[in-house]
Formats: structure tokens, C-alpha cells, sequence
């Protein structure tokens, strides 16, 4: 979960590296180049394992990072028109990652804006910092209980392979019975053991 946090703090921090370096002239290409590597990963990811897949998730999460804080950038930043895609931003943090890891999304953009709201005096700025602040908050809820859904989901699936597994199990042991021991049972018996075949079968279902 500390990769997380790290990865975010260090894509906040090279975007603000970049914005103040000479190389900002080419933002625009750096997001060409950032919207070839989304594309490229994306790719990859269709055709890949679960490791790649893994990656690719990380990927999506820190170009998407770097590219709207770019793009913030770009357009004014505290007085963006594109500042709510920040806010889109927290949101995709608390879904893709843990929900912690907005806390740290909410303070390194605020950090990243700070110097321009305190440069512009604006009151919209600090409007707009105080409610990526209020913002943080219900997007780390809003991700905490979708992930608890998300785990309650994959619980149940692995609770239903486990049942049809001994289902399975019974089911087998029950037939070789029947089929080695049947002249040898009652016919209680018999029925008992076809009843025990019957309530597998639902068990798979």
C-alpha cells in the first residue's frame, strides 16, 4: 500500500518539477507522449497475465495523474475551467487504489496549486483548494465501501467454488458406492444415497 503512496507523491512531484523547468514549453508533447504510453499499456494489457494487468492498473493511475495535472497546468491552473477533472481525479485514486491513497492525491495537488493561489490571491482558488479538502473526505467513503462490496463479491464467488468442490467430492464418493455396493444395500439405502446426489447437484448450482 506504501508503493501506492510513494508512486503518487513522486508523479505530483516530478509534474511540478516539470512545470517550473524549462522543458514546460513541451507540455503539449509530453502529453502526446503520455497518451501513446496509456494506449500502449492498454494494449498490452489485453493480451497479458495477471502481472502485467497489475502494472498496467498502476500505469493508468500515475499517467492519469500526471497528464491532468498537466493539463491544469495548462489551462490556468487555479483557475483552471479544467480544475474539476482533479476532482475526477480523487474519485479514480479511491477506486483504483487504496482509499487511503486519496489523502495523499488531496494534498499533493493542493501542494501543487498552492504557489499559483497564493501568487493570483484569488478567491476562487482558495474556494476551489478548501473543497478539493472537503472533497477528500467523501471519496475516501465513497472507495472504502466500494472496495468492502468488491471484497464481500469475490468472498461469496470463492464460498461457492469451495461448496461446489465438496459437492464434487460427495457426488463422486456417493456414485462409486452405488456403482460397487448398490447389490449390497437396502433399497433405504439406495434412495438415501440418490437424495444425497440430488442435493449436490443443487450445491453446484
Amino acid at each position: 500500500m506504501w508503493t501506492q503512496h510513494i508512486a503518487l507523491s513522486v508523479t505530483i512531484l516530478l509534474s511540478w518539477i516539470w512545470i517550473y523547468s524549462p522543458w514546460s514549453a513541451y507540455t503539449i508533447q509530453a502529453l502526446s507522449v503520455i497518451v501513446i504510453a496509456y494506449l500502449l499499456i492498454s494494449r498490452l494489457r489485453r493480451h497479458s497475465h495477471a502481472g502485467v494487468s497489475l502494472f498496467a492498473t498502476h500505469s493508468d493511475v500515475l499517467l492519469l495523474t500526471s497528464s491532468i495535472l498537466l493539463i491544469v497546468w495548462f489551462t490556468g491552473m487555479s483557475q483552471s475551467p479544467l480544475l474539476f477533472l482533479i476532482y475526477v481525479l480523487i474519485f479514480g485514486v479511491s477506486l483504483l487504489y487504496s482509499p487511503s491513497a486519496v489523502v495523499t492525491v488531496a494534498i499533493g495537488t493542493l501542494l501543487f496549486l498552492l504557489p499559483d493561489m497564493i501568487e493570483k490571491q484569488s478567491l476562487i482558488g482558495y474556494i476551489e483548494g478548501v473543497a478539493l479538502l472537503c472533497l477528500a473526505p467523501l471519496a475516501y467513503f465513497f472507495g472504502r465501501a466500494f472496495k468492502e462490496k468488491e471484497d464481500a463479491e469475490e468472498q461469496a464467488v470463492l464460498l461457492h467454488d469451495a461448496d461446489k468442490l465438496r459437492a464434487d467430492t460427495i457426488a463422486q464418493d456417493v456414485a462409486q458406492v452405488l456403482t460397487h455396493e448398490k447389490d449390497r444395500l437396502s433399497t433405504r439405502d439406495v434412495d438415501a444415497l440418490n437424495e444425497v446426489l440430488e442435493q449436490t447437484e443443487l450445491m453446484r448450482k
